[in-house]
C-alpha cells in the first residue's frame, strides 16, 4: 500500500519524540534561591508599608495655600496698605501756599504710623503738619507723638499712635495734611521714607510707598480768543 505524504509526516512525528532533559541539581538550587529571596523582599515591603503610610504628610485641601489661607486671603495679606502723596503732581506759582495729603489705601486695623517726608528746602517750605481724620475715625484717639518740621534740612518727621478700645480704621483715608509755601522756581520731590504702619496689636504691616513732586513757577498760558460783537 502506497503511503501518502500525510502518513509519512505522521510517522516522523511518532518516531521522533521531543527530547526532554531533567534540570540539574545546581539549576534547581538557583531557582529555589531566587524564589526564597523574592519572598523575603515581599515580606519586607509588606512590613514597611504601614510605616511609610504614617510618615506621609496628609494633603491640605486644594483651596488652601501653604499658610492655611485661601488664595484671596493670601493675596490680601501679601499686598498690605499703600501710603502715597496726593496729588502725586502739583503745579503752583511762586509765593503760593498749597496743601498735600498723605493718604493710606487698603488699611487694616490701623493702630499707628510713622514716616519722614523729604523735600527741596530752596523750592518749598513746610508751614504745618496736621493729623488727618482717618486714624481716629473709629473712635480711637489719635496722638501725634512726633511732629518735627526742619526747613533747613528739608524734612518732616511724623509719628502718630492711636489709643482706645475700638478697632483700628480700615480702608482709605487721610493720614496727615501738609501745608507748604512755594518760595522759589524749580521742582521739588516729595518723597516718603522710613514709612512704618502698625495695627492695634503693634504688628508691622508690609507697606507700598508712592512719592510725589511739586513744580513751582511754571505758568500755563491759555490762548486768547477775539470775537466781533
Amino acid at each position: 500500500m502506497k503511503m501518502t505524504k500525510f502518513d509519512e509526516l505522521q510517522d516522523k512525528l511518532v518516531l521522533s519524540p521531543v527530547a526532554c532533559t531533567e534540570p540539574s541539581r545546581s539549576e534547581v538550587m538557583q531557582r529555589v534561591g531566587f524564589v526564597r529571596w523574592l519572598s523575603i523582599l515581599l515580606l519586607l515591603a509588606l512590613a514597611l508599608l504601614p510605616t511609610l503610610a504614617m510618615a506621609a504628610p496628609s494633603p491640605s485641601p486644594l483651596w488652601l495655600g501653604p499658610t492655611g489661607l485661601t488664595a484671596e486671603e493670601t493675596s490680601v495679606a501679601r499686598q498690605g496698605p499703600t501710603v502715597r502723596i496726593d496729588p502725586a503732581q502739583s503745579i503752583v506759582g511762586a509765593g503760593k501756599t498749597f496743601n498735600i495729603s498723605v493718604m493710606i489705601e487698603e488699611a487694616n486695623d490701623l493702630g499707628g504710623f510713622e514716616l519722614t517726608l523729604l523735600f527741596v528746602a530752596t523750592t518749598v517750605k513746610v508751614d504745618s503738619v496736621t493729623v488727618g481724620d482717618f486714624p481716629g475715625s473709629t473712635g480711637r484717639e489719635a496722638i501725634a507723638a512726633v511732629n518735627i518740621i526742619d526747613n533747613q534740612a528739608g524734612t518732616v518727621s511724623l509719628g502718630v499712635v492711636t489709643v482706645g478700645s475700638a478697632p483700628g480704621a480700615s480702608g482709605t483715608g487721610v493720614l496727615a495734611t501738609v501745608t507748604l509755601t512755594a518760595q522759589g522756581s524749580g521742582e521739588s520731590f516729595l518723597n516718603l521714607q522710613d514709612v512704618t504702619v502698625l495695627d492695634t496689636n503693634a504688628q508691622r504691616q508690609t507697606t507700598t510707598v508712592e512719592d510725589g513732586v511739586v513744580r513751582v513757577g511754571f505758568a500755563i498760558y491759555l490762548p486768547l480768543i477775539l470775537k466781533d460783537w
